[in-house]
């Protein structure tokens, strides 16, 4: 299996300094969402499930990520996971004026990238919270370097980065490492949000999702189908559960979106293919509703 994948930064200056008293993937994905459904949207008052147009269209594609029922990743289903991850450098409850916004997209989903950085540039003229403060962008980078060529283009590189997966489950090595869940990871057990689970079924939420994920916009060839038995480790958590209110314009209410923060230390014998599951998790994140900006982790290898 593998996946093709850019992440993009924007570096986002605001009019003046503000406190962020909601998760700030929430906000940006909000107002990108709607300026690029204004600028992409030629059928004004017609829901995107009934447009001609929604496997073509920018927005449909990235925000809505609709399917044929008869897919064969997602047989039955109307809409497919979202070709992309947002993350921010800050959090709730912090006050700046400038932040890095990361868009992480899969697949050819790279190829919206000029609509949605015209899109971010539509929703810092109108602003962001009530008060409509406005932003700009100062930047867009990739690899660190600046991809601006000039005020209303990109130069978007044509180097890819590849995430793949080995399937060598016969190598081992002792590891002790260190997950440190960045934000509300949400994982769904028996029908039930859970706040405490195993390692093995940690990997294995994880390893769910590779396959849609690759399945829908890289290569999903590969011998294994299933964990291997012998995934079990040590497994030891810190966990605390967080609620994040986000408001749906959809259902035009406030909804929380909760999950577990905090970290775990898992020690055992390891094998190519759980780290690459892991990888995988920190750049494509892991549970539900990760184009929210959720399951984000970092692993950290820790020396005995």
């Amino acid at each position: 299996m593998e996946i093709e994948n850019r992440c993009f930064t924007f570096r986002i200056c605001l009019e003046k300094k503000i406190l962020f008293d909601i998760f700030p993937s929430f906000i940006f994905r909000s107002v990108i969402g709607m300026e690029l459904k204004r600028i992409a949207c030629i059928s004004i008052g017609k829901r995107c499930d009934n447009c001609d147009l929604k496997f073509q269209c920018a927005y449909s594609k990235i925000f809505e990520s609709p399917v044929k029922k008869n897919s064969e990743i997602l047989n039955g289903r109307n809409y497919a996971s979202h070709p992309f991850v947002l993350s921010a450098d800050i959090s709730e409850g912090d006050k700046t004026k400038e932040l890095d916004l990361n868009l992480n997209l899969f697949g050819n989903a790279v190829e919206y990238m000029p609509y949605i950085y015209y899109a971010v540039k539509s929703a810092g003229k109108k602003g962001i919270f009530k008060s409509r403060i406005p932003f700009e962008i100062s930047d867009v980078t990739y690899g660190g370097i600046s991809i601006i060529a000039s005020e209303d283009k990109l130069s978007i590189p044509s180097e890819k980065r590849i995430w793949k997966l080995d399937d060598d489950t016969r190598s081992k090595f002792k590891k002790h490492i260190l997950i440190n869940f960045q934000s509300p990871f949400r994982i769904k057990i028996g029908g039930r949000y859970r706040s405490n689970f195993s390692y093995k079924e940690f990997l294995n939420n994880i390893f769910r999702r590779v396959k849609v994920i690759a399945g829908l916009y890289g290569n999903s060839t590969s011998e294994i189908e299933e964990l291997p038995e012998g995934v079990e480790k040590e497994w030891n958590t810190s966990f605390s559960w967080k609620d994040l209110p986000r408001y749906s314009a959809r259902q035009k209410s406030v909804m929380k979106l909760g999950g577990i923060t905090g970290t775990a230390e898992v020690k055992g014998i390891f094998s190519p293919f759980e780290m690459s599951l892991l990888d995988f998790a920190e750049i494509f994140h892991a549970g539900k509703n990760p184009s929210f900006g959720l399951g984000q982790i970092k692993i950290f290898e820790k020396k005995e």
